[in-house]
């Protein structure tokens, strides 16, 4: 198999992102990366599917430039990057990632200087991620799920090539965790930028992906998500690709 995230794509089209036989070892610690290399498209939603321990959050961290690789490169739009920048944006696991004294829109619009200019945006970002109305109120009112509305939408308001997911909706319950998956799918609607998605869930990758990439295997194995009804968990298209995932992380 030839480098993971470059199948099915045509030549013309350069990535946003790319992970360029990426290693990474912890000083006196185990080697958690060997060899990885990953492009994501403009517009793309790419899941990074494995257990847990091994190395899904260290190659997040590779991809926003908070570690440099032990060996490899990082190429953030076609040149080579060592450091963090507003380019990629990162949401983690934690319910409270918003400023408690600030309200939802504020919160949306901490980010940038001009915030006038960016009212208008904000309130689209409001509406994309479902929370038309809910503007004025401050965390304390929201629901988890509604909290990472408004943390993705204010990841959103700088317009960053590459938003980088770490889990986010991991503490929700299911019927929530299945509402954000589906905004996950609808941001490519109204913003141009990428997703790199970590999850340790096969329901979830198939859900929101259009690539999976599997770690915890010798070398990451990337497959294609093609299906035509992504809500209908019990058709036989989205049964067999959960199946063949969870054979691949098996191995």
């Amino acid at each position: 198999m030839g480098d993971v995230g470059e199948m099915n794509k045509p030549e013309s089209e350069n990535p946003v992102l790319s992970l360029n036989k990426v290693s990474y070892k912890y000083p006196d610690g185990p080697h958690v990366l060997n060899d990885v290399s990953i492009s994501l498209f403009k517009r793309e939603i790419v899941c990074i599917l494995g257990a847990s321990g091994c190395g899904k959050t260290t190659l997040l961290n590779i991809a926003a430039s908070f570690l440099r690789p032990s060996d490899g490169r990082v190429f953030f739009l076609g040149k080579p990057d060592s450091s963090p920048g507003p380019g990629r944006i990162m949401v983690f696991q934690d319910m409270n990632q918003l400023f408690p004294w600030l309200d939802v829109k504020s919160n949306i619009l901490l980010p940038v200087r001009s915030r006038g200019l960016y009212s208008e945006k904000a309130e689209m970002l409001l509406e994309l991620v479902g929370l038309t109305g809910f503007a004025d109120y401050y965390p304390a009112r929201l629901s988890g799920g509604m909290k990472q509305r408004a943390v993705i939408a204010r990841a959103l308001i700088s317009d960053p090539g590459v938003l980088l997911l770490d889990e986010p909706f991991t503490a929700l319950d299911a019927p929530t965790r299945k509402e954000l998956q589906k905004m996950i799918r609808s941001l490519k609607k109204g913003v141009d930028s990428s997703v790199m998605f970590v999850t340790h869930d096969i329901r979830e990758a198939v859900h929101i992906a259009d690539r999976v990439v599997i770690m915890g295997v010798e070398r990451p194995e990337e497959i294609d998500v093609n299906i035509e009804d992504r809500d209908n968990e019990f058709s036989d298209e989205f049964i067999a690709l959960e199946r063949k995932l969870y054979s691949l992380l098996m191995k």
